[in-house]
């Protein structure tokens, strides 16, 4: 682990996240490999942006369930595609609609954890979110 430098973003792995009926929560096992410092970043960093918030009525202001929600659904939607044309001469460009999608939809993790067993969608959307650092999405 590379030390933080000052106003630098402590970095955590999206493994640190799991979704489970769309909203987010620590991966504990995946974080009790990674030692008590790395899941206490990930609690910290989960507490403070309050990501298992679920809105309790539809006028809440907090639309992130409601847009990540949103995004998860395009990207099974995208996964059921792409299962399709996978071996196709449309693979490219549907990977690239993929690509815009999530690119347009946004979190990440979301996409990600939707294809977490395609290594070469999960190559694509590394490169399409800037700032993603390759490093910390290896399994």
């Amino acid at each position: 682990m590379r030390p933080v430098n000052k106003g630098e973003a402590p970095k955590i792995q999206f493994h640190a996240f799991s979704y489970d009926m769309d909203i987010p929560q620590l991966n504990e096992t995946y974080l009790q490999k990674q030692g008590k410092i790395e899941r206490q970043k990930a609690e910290n960093l989960f507490n403070l942006l309050k990501l298992d918030n679920v809105p309790k009525t539809p006028t809440t202001k907090d639309r992130r369930f409601a847009t990540r929600n949103e995004a998860r659904n395009y990207a099974l939607e995208c996964r059921e595609g792409w299962r399709r044309v996978k071996g196709t001469r449309e693979k490219e460009q549907y990977l690239r609609l993929i690509k815009m999608l999530a690119q347009s939809s946004g979190f990440f993790s979301v996409w990600m954890n939707i294809f977490k067993d395609d290594a070469e969608v999960k190559k694509t959307l590394i490169t399409v979110f800037k700032g993603t650092n390759e490093e910390w999405c290896k399994d």
